[in-house]
């Protein structure tokens, strides 16, 4: 349990330090705190679980050069946002993509584990190849032997 939330705490942390790096910020605005807070409890509007703090900067990471593309098209466009509204809404888009994300985490998971099952096959089918190898090695010394005790003896 408190590994959990010393955990927590980091990664918050690390979400602390990546919103003042990535958006130039000193001081992080009070309204982000809050609706960061209720991401992670799952209150914000329209969510019907909280995303956890790993799981947040993990997406966020990922899809920062999305969110700065849609940041400039929307300069583009002539919506023109302050840094506050800028991560409120880039908060909105990450939240609406949960979903996505799960997905694409479950594939990574299955992806792994074939990609594991395969390694672990193919040492297998290794050991068993070395294995057959060194008995016909054997096989082929002892039979060089005998030939050699042959040659003396005859």
């Amino acid at each position: 349990e408190s590994k959990y939330h010393y955990m927590e705490s980091i990664y918050k942390e690390e979400i602390n330090q990546f919103i003042l790096s990535e958006y130039d910020l000193t001081i992080i605005p009070s309204s982000v705190w809050q609706k960061l807070s209720n991401i992670y409890f799952g209150t914000f509007r329209g969510m019907s679980v909280g995303i956890s703090p790993e799981e947040l900067i993990d997406m966020w990471r990922r899809k920062i050069d999305f969110l700065n593309r849609v940041a400039n098209q929307n300069v583009t466009k002539g919506k023109v946002m302050n840094l506050d509204q800028r991560i409120n809404y880039d908060l909105s888009i990450l939240i609406n993509k949960y979903d996505d994300y799960k997905k694409w985490k479950e594939s990574q998971k299955i992806l792994e584990s074939d990609t594991q099952y395969i390694s672990n096959n193919s040492s297998l089918d290794t050991s068993i190849i070395n294995e057959v190898s060194r008995k016909v090695a054997d096989k082929n010394e002892d039979s060089e032997m005998s030939d050699l005790v042959d040659d003396i003896f005859n």
